[in-house]
């Protein structure tokens, strides 16, 4: 399912990209986690695996609530868009898919950046803890 959207990511990065979506077994996958400086990734199994084993989650929610089903008993930051009606809704689809695409990539990159060095994890955005 989600490997066109990866490919088209990964074409767009000025360096190389190792991807390993589906090709790793959950133990396999929890290591990989154990390993990484941060999670970032959407509000799924493997955000909250990254919080059991302790790393730090950047998680990006749309149609879910972070109060919820956010990551718990872990560094984390909510990245989300901001000022939509539709947040939260529960909805499994819909036609446009603002509460996503309206998330900046730069606030993404800025969460990443604060648990891997150079700023503080939630500068301004609710529902964040660090």
């Amino acid at each position: 399912g989600d490997l066109p959207y990866i490919g088209e990511i990964t074409g767009r990065m000025r360096g190389r990209a190792s991807v390993a979506a589906g090709a790793l077994s959950l133990t396999e996958s929890a290591a990989l986690m154990r390993r990484a400086a941060v999670y970032a990734g959407l509000d799924t199994g493997p955000m909250h695996m990254a919080a059991m084993i302790g790393t730090p989650v950047v998680a990006l929610f749309g149609p879910t609530h972070p109060e919820r089903v956010g990551p718990y008993n872990v560094a984390h930051a909510i990245v989300r868009a901001e000022g939509l009606d539709c947040l939260c809704c529960r909805r499994r689809s819909c036609d446009h898919l603002s509460c996503m695409r309206g998330i900046a990539t730069e606030t993404l990159y800025r969460q990443v950046m604060a648990f891997v060095g150079g700023g503080t994890p939630g500068e301004g955005r609710p529902w964040t803890s660090a």
